[in-house]
């Protein structure tokens, strides 16, 4: 049903406002529409990740989410602030008590968001069915408390909290710990500002907590691989949720806000701002073991090619945070390795055969005096059911190949070829080179990395290209 002015007279009626009341306590997704409408006069157009990050917050508040607390991560402009401004309001209409401290950045920042709460709070739909009003003694945009209840203080990073706590000593949910951008995205390139953040967290605002129960809440785009997220990313008392501003490498998340076209603009001119703010996964700039300047490039195919294989890399599963199938293409020069193509994407296994017919079917004769040689896909998991149904029912050459060094290792017993400036990529399949230049500059030594799918696939190609790979089938039967 879309709601308009006529419903909101409806709704705050005598005859309704009781049941009105209930339902919007009951559902946060509700509240956010009708209450948006109410106070903005226009609709909110929640988008799919707007309904995780919702179904996340109210879980939050009936304390069913999995972990005591939660991490949303999301470009700018996605409509965070908007979202946890209303979830705050909405926590009081079902509990009048809650406690919140609320952090960002900026000083500005923080008494504007505070602000824009209590204007919520104070709207005529809100007064009318929840009934809420402040008290006189602590209303200012730094702190301000509800009558006869809960207070909310409202202070930026590095700011002074003695006296101030989030939550309460109760079994049930009671406020919060609220996080919101707590570096500026000019600072995250400081090693001194990041730390400054990270130790105002632990040594500060993180002993805050009025119940063990209070939850953390940290809302921000990521905006470097050592930023505050990064150092809690392997907390297990953490959800994450992750949302990607460009999906399906085309397709924007809310083009509403932001096309896909300029999303593929922005990850071409800076890859590093693109990779962090937009999809969440930051990268260092300049690279920790492969650098951007080991690549070479070259501008059309070469006349003869002496050899070209396949290798692939196949994902075990196919939600968003999992790692992607590839299938790259090589081809074998007395200069290198020339890099002719990838596939690269999320598919189920019946998918996933599929796109490695297709890459077959379109490299197997593409060059005249050279056919394509091997397929060559690592024997684990997704992998070893790919190889025994090619092997089954194609004529796909398919090599398995198995992994038994650990990937740091491996990559290590290929990087002088690769620094070498042996391994050429095509300059005109810009998008094919941005995603193999971003993944090779994010890999580190500390598997901290978010995907290595990409170059996973050059390994074994240099290892096959060199001689140096081990395979399952001797080489002589398809070279």
């Amino acid at each position: 049903m879309k709601i308009n002015d006529d419903i909101i007279t409806e709704l705050q009626s005598s005859k309704l406002k009781e049941s009105t009341k209930l339902i919007l306590q009951q559902s946060f997704k509700k509240f956010l529409q009708v209450v948006f409408y109410a106070t903005e006069k226009k609709d909110f157009y929640l988008q799919d990740f707007h309904l995780e990050i919702i179904n996340a917050l109210e879980l939050i508040v009936r304390g069913k989410l999995s972990t005591t607390n939660l991490i949303i991560n999301m470009p700018p402009r996605f409509g965070k602030s908007t979202i946890v401004k209303y979830w705050l309001a909405w926590s009081y209409c079902i509990n009048k008590d809650c406690n919140f401290l609320y952090t960002s950045y900026s000083d500005n920042l923080v008494l504007s968001f505070s602000d824009d709460i209590k204007k919520i709070i104070e709207s005529d739909f809100i007064s009318s069915i929840f009934k809420l009003s402040f008290s006189k003694s602590q209303d200012s945009k730094r702190i301000w408390q509800i009558a006869n209840g809960g207070q909310t203080y409202a202070v930026s990073q590095g700011g002074a909290v003695t006296g101030f706590g989030a939550g309460a000593k109760t079994p049930f949910f009671s406020g919060a710990l609220l996080i919101d951008d707590p570096i500026k995205p000019a600072d995250a390139k400081s090693s001194v500002a990041r730390e400054k953040c990270i130790d105002y967290f632990y040594e500060t605002i993180d002993n805050r907590l009025n119940s063990p129960k209070t939850p953390v809440i940290i809302i921000m785009q990521r905006l470097h691989v050592e930023d505050l997220v990064g150092e809690l990313e392997k907390n297990t008392d953490y959800t994450f949720i992750k949302c990607q501003g460009l999906l399906d490498d085309k397709t924007s998340a809310w083009s509403q806000t932001i096309t896909g076209e300029k999303l593929l603009n922005i990850k071409k001119v800076r890859p590093d701002y693109f990779y962090a703010q937009y999809q969440q996964e930051p990268i260092i700039a300049g690279g920790n073991v492969i650098k951007k300047d080991y690549y070479n490039y070259y501008t059309e195919y070469p006349a003869k090619i002496k050899r070209l294989f396949v290798t692939a890399d196949t994902a075990m599963k196919v939600k968003q945070h999992n790692d992607y199938s590839v299938f790259s293409v090589w081809g074998v020069t007395d200069t290198g390795l020339l890099w002719i193509d990838m596939v690269r994407g999320k598919w189920e296994a019946p998918e996933l055969i599929e796109q490695a017919q297709k890459v077959y079917n379109k490299w197997s004769a593409f060059f005249d005096n050279c056919i394509l040689s091997g397929f060559y896909i690592e024997d684990k998991a997704s992998g070893t059911g790919l190889i025994q149904t090619l092997k089954r029912n194609t004529r796909i050459p398919v090599i398995a190949v198995p992994r038994a060094k650990d990937k740091v290792e491996r990559l290590e017993g290929v990087l002088d070829y690769i620094a070498s400036g042996n391994v050429c990529l095509p300059k005109f399949k810009t998008n094919m080179c941005d995603d193999i230049i971003s993944e090779s500059v994010a890999f580190k030594k500390d598997d901290s990395h978010t995907h290595d799918d990409i170059v996973d696939t050059l390994i074994d190609a240099v290892n096959i290209a060199e001689g140096r790979q081990q395979t399952t089938i001797p080489l002589s039967m398809y070279v």
